[in-house]
């Protein structure tokens, strides 16, 4: 049994195999579906011409289908007006937003197997299009479906178009679908606990720490009452029910100040996969400045040659996200960090990069400022790239890889790092 098993499989591998490479382009055309009717038409025809002029009606009715094929998509689709909108702006990625297609249909007639195409599928990913239903004879018809982004970027990818190939598919009508609107999806992110020891010099009594005690802010808790603290904190509600002076602490001025640099030089990483280095780096890079920015840090972020300054406000935020958004699939081709922050003494750097650049970051930081922190983002083969630098383990401050779930590795791992 076992050797009829693999004979088989060597006449699947010999009927697969491809001995003529160089002559493709002159075969391939074989696959269209109209190729094979002109071919069947011409054989028929010929029968017909020495065999038997019977077969005439076989060429008739074979010549009918090719044309019916051929016209009437191209006659449905003229009539077809398609109008795309998103119902938000801004989404993030794995999670569902809600897509609006509004379809007119001009003809008197009725117009079947239509369908959505490009504009959704990231490249190298599944191209297969949105079937739609029956659109009937002078008509609107409107379809909402929940769009589920596998990757962040700016949807639609390129222009989506809306298609037909009834009634045979052996040619299909195009038109291309008019989109009000663009849709940023944001990296994925999640919530990290505490901040890392990056002490500004001067605190920012604007923005408030809720893990650090001050006399500022909201009030974080009560303790017991020391000398030296003032009448006016003292709790007189739980000091009556405890028997005791106690005095309630609030939030300080945040002194946590950072300078982020991110590495989306295209050299750096592993390609353009949806869990390639790029795409974990910029998960990372969105989980810290969202819960820095939640904490009330003072965050300044280097992205390629451009700088965000993130404020107390959250469009700051949200436009360092949606810088992150439009990065190209797999990075900046020669992308140099050519701007300089400006306060470089008063705060905390930390770089973003890979093994593959982290000793080109380590000789050109380093001189610069002695407390670099370096936050290594590793492919899967990770143990092959460790090989190349040498120290990988050594000297980053933290490590993720690149196939990990984020949420179930960062919160922990950063809050070893930050020692809270």
């Amino acid at each position: 049994m076992y050797w009829l098993i693999q004979l088989n499989h060597r006449l699947q591998t010999a009927l697969h195999y491809d001995f003529c490479p160089s002559a493709n382009r002159w075969v391939y055309w074989l696959k269209h579906p109209l190729a094979c009717v002109i071919l069947v038409g011409i054989v028929g025809a010929v029968c017909s011409l020495l065999v038997n002029p019977h077969a005439w009606s076989i060429v008739s009715v074979i010549a009918a289908i090719g044309l019916l094929g051929t016209i009437w998509p191209w006659i449905a689709i003229r009539g077809i007006q398609c109008d795309l909108t998103f119902e938000r702006r801004r989404g993030r990625e794995g999670h569902p937003v809600n897509v609006r297609l509004k379809i007119r249909n001009r003809c008197p007639w009725p117009v079947w197997g239509l369908s959505l195409q490009k504009g959704f599928a990231v490249t190298g990913e599944s191209q297969e299009g949105i079937a739609l239903s029956c659109i009937g004879g002078s008509s609107t018809v409107e379809f909402l479906w929940p769009f589920v982004p596998p990757r962040r970027g700016v949807y639609p990818l390129e222009s989506p178009m809306i298609e037909t190939g009834f009634p045979f598919g052996i040619c299909h009508g195009r038109k291309l679908a008019c989109c009000s609107g663009e849709l940023v999806v944001w990296p994925s992110s999640v919530s990290l606990p505490g901040m890392p020891d990056a002490v500004e010099i001067q605190p920012r009594q604007t923005r408030l720490a809720d893990r650090r005690v001050g006399d500022m802010g909201d009030i974080i808790g009560t303790r017991e009452f020391r000398m030296g603290d003032p009448l006016r904190r003292v709790h007189w509600g739980q000091t009556a029910r405890h028997r005791r002076l106690i005095v309630t602490e609030r939030q300080a001025p945040a002194s946590c100040a950072m300078q982020l640099v991110v590495d989306i030089d295209a050299q750096s990483h592993d390609g353009n996969s949806p869990n390639g280095t790029l795409e974990q780096m910029l998960r990372v890079v969105a989980s810290l400045c969202e819960s820095l920015h939640a904490q009330h840090s003072d965050l300044d972020c280097l992205i390629g040659n451009e700088r965000i300054s993130i404020g107390s406000g959250q469009a700051d935020l949200h436009r360092l996200l949606d810088q992150l958004a439009r990065i190209p699939v797999g990075g900046i081709q020669s992308a140099k960090t050519t701007c300089r922050f400006h306060g470089a003494r008063r705060k905390s750097r930390f770089v973003v990069t890979t093994p593959r650049s982290f000793l080109k970051h380590l000789g050109h930081h380093h001189s610069a400022t002695s407390g670099d922190r370096f936050i290594l983002v590793t492919p899967s083969h990770s143990s092959e790239e460790q090989g190349t630098t040498g120290t990988c383990g050594c000297h980053s401050w933290l490590e993720v890889q690149a196939t990990e779930s984020l949420e179930s590795v960062l919160p922990q791992r950063w809050r070893r790092a930050c020692h809270v």
